[in-house]
């Protein structure tokens, strides 16, 4: 669903140069903004036929928008590939959210003592797992001890 959104968000760039390069330099970028929501990797020739460019072009336009800010990758010049870095932790956190607002509006409205229940439900779950890692850890770092204390049983 996002992505669609993020796909309806392409601009048809059929912009003159001469007269407004301004805009056309921001539907560029826009749509280059779009392309590194949407891939994760693209290869420089997909990015000059969604921009309407040449590769070379291409190539400048996302290097001037890695270097401004305006997106975050890199060119890999050997393979003719940019990457987006980021993208998939963009991702993850936005159906994170997504999954989270859609789990509490399916949620039926609970009664106070509940929601209360569950928490400390939660908190006690939370206190054994830590308390699991700490043995862990002293199993790790003081084994004798930890057999010491089993054999004293």
């Amino acid at each position: 669903m996002l992505e669609q959104q993020q796909k309806r968000k392409l601009v048809k760039i059929d912009l003159n140069e001469s007269k407004m390069p301004d805009e056309l330099h921001a539907a560029r970028i826009n749509n280059l903004q779009a392309l590194a929501f949407l891939y994760s990797s693209i290869s420089l020739g997909d990015v000059a036929r969604k921009l309407e460019v040449t590769e070379e072009e291409a190539e400048e336009y996302c290097a001037n928008a890695i270097a401004d800010g305006e997106v975050s990758g890199r060119i890999d010049q050997q393979s003719q590939i940019i990457i987006f870095e980021g993208v998939r932790k963009i991702k993850q956190q936005s159906n994170n959210i997504l999954q989270k607002t859609s789990e509490e509006e399916n949620e039926p409205d609970k009664t106070i003592h509940e929601i209360l229940a569950s928490k400390w439900s939660q908190r006690i779950t939370r206190v054994c797992g830590d308390v699991e890692k700490a043995v862990d850890m002293l199993y790790e770092r003081h084994p004798e001890y930890i057999s010491e204390i089993s054999h004293s049983k």
